[in-house]
């Protein structure tokens, strides 16, 4: 696997992240530079323990006999599915209250947030690792990216509001779902 391929199915599974933080950032009423770091520490944390996971997973040996038989059909599916989650959540396009709240407020938010966000990182990282991608590429981009797109959204979210949420769903499903389709084609 390539690390144009790494980088923009990284790109389209933040963009989930990068939503939800949206919409985080819309309801504070102040961005503190510090908290915001501890934010993305979270979300380091709980990705990296995703993507070791997936690691273990697929070299238990018999799960990795499993993986190599599926190969890159299961992979391209894995894919698909959180690509068609991300849209479902764009269609749906749930109304938020914005009402201001510190950011303190959000830890416990940010923590059930970062363990469903890790939930697909730990499938995405399966997918990545059955195309043979190397596991250090895949953390290093993927962490930097879903990083980078917390305190993004939080940013924006603060300065213009949630209204894009929509819009980087449908992008990010969209991604995935091509990403998919490419992979079991073409691996």
């Amino acid at each position: 696997m390539r690390v144009i391929e790494v980088i923009l199915i990284s790109i389209a599974i933040s963009l989930d992240i990068f939503s939800v933080m949206l919409c985080k950032g819309s309801i504070i009423n102040k961005v503190n530079i510090n908290k915001l770091m501890k934010m993305g520490i979270i979300f380091v944390i709980f990705q990296s323990i995703a993507i070791i996971l997936g690691n273990l997973a697929i070299n238990i040996p018999i799960l990795k006999h499993e993986f190599n038989e599926l190969g890159k059909g299961f992979a391209g599916i894995i894919f698909i599915v959180i690509g068609i989650n991300l849209l479902k959540k764009g269609f749906n396009n749930e109304f938020i209250e914005e009402r201001l709240s510190g950011i303190g407020t959000m830890y416990k938010d940010i923590v059930s947030t970062s363990l469903l966000f890790s939930l697909k990182v730990f499938f995405i990282s399966i997918g990545f690792l059955i195309l043979k991608a190397n596991i250090l590429m895949i953390s290093s981009i993927l962490i930097s990216i879903s990083t980078l797109s917390v305190i993004l959204g939080v940013y924006l979210g603060y300065f213009i509001g949630y209204e894009h949420k929509v819009k980087s769903y449908l992008v990010g499903g969209t991604i995935l779902i091509l990403s998919g389709i490419y992979t079991i084609f073409r691996f």
